[in-house]
């Protein structure tokens, strides 16, 4: 244990002493390491969901009529892709990889992007 100085008394004290043992002067804690922040685990659970219902949604609908079958394979894989990339993103979040929560939030933002560009189109 390496010993301090006391700022009152001038003498070494070890510094996991909560006083001096001479003048009883207190001494301040050593700050510790903060508490790790919670995940946030409702977030993944409602990107986990998302994504799934909207693989489903992508995979289950109805063939469409000739002139927009085009169109709604684009459509599909755009879904698809961004489900995927959801559930990649929320899954790393979950296991406490860094880049997870920024996964989530830029495919988020891509996909938002290209379904506002598939509805001008």
């Amino acid at each position: 244990m390496p010993l301090i100085t006391c700022p009152d008394c001038g003498r070494e004290v070890s510094d996991a002493a909560p006083a001096c043992p001479h003048c009883g002067r207190p001494f301040q804690p050593t700050p510790s390491t903060p508490p790790a922040a919670p995940k946030p685990i409702a977030g993944i659970v409602v990107a986990c969901v998302l994504g799934v219902l909207t693989l489903v949604w992508t995979y289950t609908r109805p063939p469409s009529a000739p002139p927009m079958d085009e169109a709604r394979g684009l459509s599909n894989a755009v879904h698809g892709l961004g489900s995927g990339l959801l559930l990649i993103g929320a899954l790393m979040s979950l296991g406490g990889h860094r880049w997870g929560n920024t996964v989530v939030r830029a495919t988020s933002f891509l996909m938002i992007a290209l379904v506002g560009l598939l509805i001008l189109v």
